[in-house]
């Protein structure tokens, strides 16, 4: 229904609107669930322009991840089953392309390959594998090759690196891939002062994947601690120290 078919009383609502605004109109939209925000976000998302790796996965994963959410909702959209297949396989074939002989990514194609970026498509690539296996009548494949070659790639990097906001997230990604090391898991829990608070939260999901359920919440309560909250929301504030540098 839209809001013309309701009644008055379903509504009502108040806008506080400051008073040295300029706007000369405003716009409103309604969803009836978070599931049509999701495929009214995907349909900006496919005019998302292809350009470098990041351009390209920043089309390529949400248009996945919102096609495996609607299929756990079991919510059946024409235009996406229509449309999905041809974005992730125009996706799939770029991001190939893009791939060094090294088996990572770089920003292009003839850049030195680059951990994070390399992490970021494979951690995609990976979800696109997921739906694949979830629903049999999905027609792209993904290639492992393409996987295994970026699997191996990340080994060096994780062992190399001393930045533990990039250290846990490629041991994440590796155990997304099935090389879960609950060991080094372990290890970074007490570095946890040196990683941003998002980066903590990528701690408790490597240490869930792991098998590490009770290290996971344990985190997870503490970063729920750490929140700040208002009548209206509730938010994590990162130092100018942890932020990302990627």
């Amino acid at each position: 229904a839209n809001a013309g078919q309701l009644d008055e009383a379903q509504t009502q609502f108040t806008i506080n609107v400051p008073n040295d605004a300029t706007f000369t109109s405003l716009k409103f939209s309604a969803s009836p669930s978070i599931a049509a925000g999701m495929i009214d976000s995907l349909e900006y998302l496919t005019g998302y322009p292809y350009g470098c790796v990041e351009q390209t996965m920043s089309r390529f994963l949400p248009t996945v991840l919102v096609k495996q959410s609607l299929d756990k909702l079991q919510i059946k959209n024409d235009k996406i089953q229509k449309d999905l297949p041809k974005q992730v396989e125009d996706g799939l074939t770029r991001l190939y392309a893009f791939q060094h002989g090294d088996g990572g990514w770089g920003w292009w194609e003839s850049d030195d390959s680059q951990p994070y970026e390399t992490a970021y498509v494979l951690y995609g690539l990976l979800q696109a594998k997921k739906v694949v296996n979830a629903d049999p009548s999905v027609r792209y494949k993904v290639d492992e090759s393409a996987i295994k070659r970026a699997t191996q790639f990340l080994k060096q990097p994780l062992v190399d690196t001393n930045d533990y906001d990039l250290k846990v997230y490629l041991a994440y990604v590796l155990a997304e891939a099935g090389q879960a090391d609950a060991a080094l898991a372990r290890s970074m829990i007490d570095k946890q002062d040196k990683m941003s608070l998002n980066s903590r939260g990528t701690l408790a999901l490597l240490l869930k994947t792991a098998g590490e359920q009770a290290q996971a919440k344990t985190i997870v309560t503490a970063l729920e601690k750490l929140a700040v909250e208002t009548n209206q929301h509730a938010h994590w504030a990162e130092s100018d120290a942890n932020r990302f540098r990627w």
